[in-house]
């Protein structure tokens, strides 16, 4: 990875209704205590995706009037209360056609990429998305997006196989100098915010539950790559499907 690069403005924020706290991003978890079965159940289970896609589509139009869509104008202010996010939410929530009834983890990466897509022709914006299948050129293209001032969206892979169960990516805070694992995850979207280099190693600054988290890059990239020997069935199975699972929409 590349030394430290950021995207160049302030991310999405809205300020939390009971603390008065504000987020780095948009948070899923504004929709909790909904009955189960309900659509604002799954918005709060499975809407990782939507917030991740709905949070860029904010970015851009916070950059300048060239990306403004009818579904974000309303909403391109310093910061959002909660009560206005949600409400932000609804409209991308209904843009990309919802979460169905049966799902069982939220948007896929086509869903995702087809709606970024639509809402770019829409407007006539001169970007457009694809998601990314290669393992190798992921690196390189998280840092190009950041220096054209791209948000990253990034799907860290759900756990296909049994024995796999329990396994995903550390999250991480830091304090001072030093990064606490607080989590470990698995089949959710993040939005990628920035690269930090520090010390040797390369740590993605993340956007996720409206928090700031870091993953390390190393060990995300040792997810992917599955050790083959001893186990080369499983491993070239693991291998394809989270080198697909496990990347970025790739926006030029």
């Amino acid at each position: 990875m590349p030394g430290t690069v950021r995207l160049a403005g302030s991310y999405v924020q809205v300020r939390r209704k009971q603390t008065g706290m504000v987020t780095c991003g948009g948070d899923q978890n504004f929709f909790a205590g909904a009955m189960e079965g309900t659509a604002d159940f799954r918005k709060q289970k499975l809407g990782c995706g939507i917030t991740a896609l709905g949070d860029v589509f904010l970015y851009l139009a916070k950059r300048g009037a060239g990306y403004c869509a009818r579904e974000t104008q309303r909403y391109v202010k310093p910061d959002l209360t909660e009560d206005e996010y949600k409400d932000y939410y609804n409209r991308i929530y209904r843009f990309v056609g919802g979460i169905f009834p049966w799902a069982r983890n939220g948007l896929s990466f086509f869903r995702i990429q087809v709606s970024f897509n639509r809402m770019a022709r829409r407007h006539g914006w001169k970007l457009r998305a694809r998601w990314g299948f290669s393992y190798g050129k992921m690196g390189g293209r998280i840092e190009q997006m950041l220096r054209q001032d791209i948000p990253v969206i990034m799907c860290i892979p759900y756990m296909v196989f049994k024995r796999d169960k329990g396994q995903g990516i550390f999250f991480y805070e830091k304090a001072g100098s030093k990064y606490k694992k607080v989590c470990r995850v698995s089949a959710h979207y993040v939005v990628i915010l920035g690269i930090v280099e520090e010390e040797g190693q390369s740590w993605l600054k993340i956007s996720s539950w409206g928090r700031v988290y870091y993953v390390n890059w190393e060990e995300y990239c040792a997810l992917l790559r599955t050790p083959l020997k001893g186990q080369m069935v499983y491993g070239c199975i693991r291998r394809v499907l989270e080198t697909i699972l496990g990347n970025i929409l790739y926006i030029t």
